[in-house]
């Protein structure tokens, strides 16, 4: 859009944009008519993106300037961490209600991530009784979230065969495409999403090692018979297109719906139940729901952190928040960045 912008309103190229231009953005974004006006919320999305374009450009010699401009603000350290001042952008709109915009940076994610989550000091050491029990789950969930814009129950509902086939095919390259089928997806739209190798790697550790434990816990509690209306199922062969029943006949992936998914148990051979499909699973070896997901996140944030990214008195940073961190580091993929 705002590539567009400039090259019909003002007949520039992004990177001859002025300070002059993003305002008169603001008045085509802001300020025109009711059916074209976007919120305060969306407008914050936006600049956010476009800051971290040109700083990037800034330092590739691309160009001069910013069409931004900034001012500084304290941030304060976290533990023994030092104050520093940031920039602040001045495009931001002050007026946006903090419920319309609830997203993190990406520095405020990592931190949630790191300390909040898996239970590591600020400076990336242990901290002693601080590590949780799912906390490399949790952070894994939370990592799918932000590096790849999957919704909640999108994220939720992915089976363990469907990433190991991916970290398969990782290998050849730096990320794999993943074709979320309709029936799992919002409005039944499906669409493709990219996720980083280290990720697929990372993500195929945990299933080596603590889904591993879930499952043997699993099929040691016969857990099973508490699965609502379970469908059993033989173990998917890989890069299968459908699932074979234990009973006969076939299910299309695609044909399955969020609920199905989570319904799914794989069996042996001799037909024996074994575990269940699901990706994510409790320390018990049942599918995690959904709605368990903020209950996790909840207790992994430490206060001082909480009024670090929110404020005082605001809740943690909850799944559907991680998403809008996407757009931060779909932006940051392209450039030269730490690993995450």
């Amino acid at each position: 859009m705002w590539v567009r912008f400039l090259e019909t309103a003002c007949g520039k190229t992004v990177w001859t944009a002025t300070h002059a231009d993003v305002d008169a953005f603001h008045r085509a974004r802001r300020r025109d008519d009711v059916d074209s006006r976007i919120s305060a919320a969306s407008w914050n999305r936006s600049i956010a993106v476009l800051d971290k374009l040109y700083s990037w450009a800034q330092s590739e010699g691309l160009v001069a300037t910013s069409p931004f401009r900034h001012r500084h603000v304290w941030r304060q350290g976290h533990g023994t961490a030092r104050a520093r001042i940031l920039a602040r952008n001045q495009s931001y709109e002050r007026a946006a209600k903090r419920s319309d915009l609830r997203f993190i940076s990406l520095e405020d994610y990592r931190v949630f991530r790191d300390v909040g989550l898996r239970g590591l000091m600020a400076d990336g050491a242990e901290r002693p009784g601080g590590k949780d029990r799912n906390g490399t789950r949790n952070a894994l969930f939370a990592e799918l979230l932000v590096t790849t814009g999957l919704r909640l129950s999108e994220a939720s509902f992915l089976l363990a065969v469907e990433i190991a086939d991916l970290a398969r095919q990782a290998a050849r390259g730096r990320q794999s495409r993943f074709e979320l089928p309709c029936a799992l997806t919002k409005g039944e739209r499906g669409r493709s999403v990219f996720l980083p190798q280290r990720l697929l790697q990372q993500i195929a550790s945990y299933i080596a090692a603590e889904r591993a434990l879930a499952v043997a816990k699993f099929k040691h509690r016969e857990a099973w018979n508490t699965i609502e209306q379970p469908i059993f199922i033989r173990r998917p062969e890989p890069r299968s297109s459908a699932l074979v029943l234990r009973d006969g006949g076939t299910i299309p992936f695609a044909a399955l719906t969020p609920d199905e998914r989570g319904r799914l148990v794989i069996c042996g051979n001799d037909g024996a139940a074994n575990e269940p499909a699901a990706l994510w699973l409790t320390e018990i070896g049942l599918p995690v729901q959904p709605n368990s997901w903020e209950a996790a996140f909840c207790p992994g944030i430490v206060p001082m952190l909480r009024r670090r990214l929110f404020g005082p008195g605001q809740s943690s940073p909850a799944p559907a928040h991680l998403r809008g961190a996407y757009a931060g580091y779909a932006d940051s993929t392209s450039l030269p960045r730490e690993r995450w």
